[in-house]
């Protein structure tokens, strides 16, 4: 039986206390985005959502965006301030009749194909599949078509992805990696995690 899996990669925000668009920080040698993007690809991910601001799309950053553009299914460019959860529903109405799609984050360049594949391979029998290390959650969670659709049913932005998860049965996997706990929000925790860069 086939079943069809995609990944949301969420860049919606305005990467105010970065002070630079985050989805254009380099990670040994290349973009947030295009690390992320290529986990999944080495994963056999092909079906890729990009929620993205749109002001990050043009003008001085025009020429980034086009280098991944082509990596990516759809692209979704918002300009509101609406909230994580507006652009995750924005990003999963293209997945409503996949039977998975994983969710990740801008600000956590640090995922591999390893990671990606435990998760999936702990899918069976549970809603929702999150990465954890030391028995704390981080980054990516796996969600099934069922919480995909919900999602997208509840018109409230005020949700947060754990109102939801709470409602289904999910499990926590343990992976080795401390790395999926990290959020890159500001240029000292961005010097302090990612020790080789190149402007």
């Amino acid at each position: 039986m086939l079943v069809n899996k995609g990944v949301l990669i969420l860049s919606g925000g305005k990467s105010e206390r970065m002070k630079s668009p985050k989805p254009y920080l380099i990670y040994n040698g290349k973009t947030f985005i295009e690390s992320i993007i290529q986990g999944y690809f080495n994963a056999g991910i092909r079906d890729i959502c990009l929620v993205i601001r749109k002001e990050y799309t043009e003008s001085k950053w025009e020429s980034e965006f086009e280098k991944i553009k082509p990596m990516v299914s759809v692209v979704e460019k918002i300009k509101t301030d609406h909230g994580r959860f507006y652009s995750l529903k924005t990003g999963l109405v293209h997945f409503l009749n996949f039977d998975f799609c994983f969710i990740h984050n801008i600000d956590n360049p640090f995922i591999n194909d390893s990671i990606i594949k435990i998760l999936w391979e702990n899918r069976q029998k549970v809603s929702y599949v999150k990465a954890v290390n030391h028995k704390k959650g981080g980054h990516p969670v796996l969600l099934s078509r069922k919480i995909i659709q919900e999602i997208c049913s509840i018109k409230d932005n005020d949700f947060n992805l754990k109102d939801v998860l709470k409602n289904y049965s999910g499990k926590r996997v343990e992976v080795d990696s401390e790395k999926i706990l990290l959020n890159i929000n500001t240029p000292e925790e961005y010097e302090k995690h990612i020790q080789s860069l190149k402007e």
